[in-house]
């Protein structure tokens, strides 16, 4: 029997690079025949508020649909926005602290990308839930590209997992 099993396919440790001007880019992925999940840890930052964002496809247009919502120690709040890039983390890292985010992509060709997206820790917000759709039907998923909204370096791991369709890591080996 040939099972497909989860396996972790990329992993950068403590890398230092400015995303802004030189954007990670993932290829060699078959998004039709596998999900992917992916893990992302900012240890720290120089320049201004870093906003993590993941282009599919490196596609930069506003084929993406988001919903959001966040909650801080007083309030909660809800975003809803047809065109927005996938952005992953509202902000790296505040104060030194660390900023973690956790996302999969699930879905094929056949119909619309969904990137369901849980991190912390960022400007003041305790935990944030993201659902982005790539509205791209079209093309089978073969890149992901992390990049952000300003200037200066990050310092951070990033790990991406193959997962076989219909799958989760509750049972990873």
């Amino acid at each position: 029997m040939n099972r497909k099993k989860h396996k972790l396919i990329y992993e950068k440790v403590n890398l230092t690079q400015n995303l802004n001007t030189t954007p990670l880019d993932v290829t060699g992925l078959d998004g039709d025949s596998w999900d992917y999940m992916v893990e992302a840890q900012c240890n720290s930052y120089t320049g201004s508020t870093h906003h993590l964002y993941c282009r599919l496809n490196s596609d930069a247009t506003s084929n993406y649909r988001r919903y959001i919502m966040k909650g801080a120690t007083s309030t909660a709040s809800a975003v809803v926005s047809d065109t927005s890039l996938p952005e992953i983390s509202e902000q790296w890292t505040e104060s030194g602290k660390v900023a973690i985010s956790r996302f999969t992509v699930k879905g094929d060709s056949s119909g619309e990308r969904y990137l369901d997206i849980l991190n912390g820790a960022s400007s003041g917000v305790i935990v944030e839930k993201r659902s982005v759709y790539w509205k791209n039907t079209a093309d089978n998923l073969t890149s992901l590209q992390f990049y952000t909204g300003s200037s200066g370096s990050s310092d951070f791991t990033i790990r991406i997992y193959q997962i076989p369709k219909k799958a989760n890591l509750d049972n990873y080996d």
